[in-house]
């Protein structure tokens, strides 16, 4: 988290880190989408 003193960036670093949070829910995501398909044989 951006320090208190921090608040200049803090909001760019906040926004990238919402970013990653979202990139990395949508790879999970499509992660087990995938485990799904394989466990049915497709």
């Amino acid at each position: 988290m951006a320090s208190r003193f921090d608040n200049r960036n803090g909001n760019d670093s906040y926004m990238k880190n919402l970013g990653n949070l979202k990139a990395l829910h949508e790879l999970e995501q499509k992660q087990k989408n995938h485990s799904q398909e394989n466990s049915r044989g497709i």
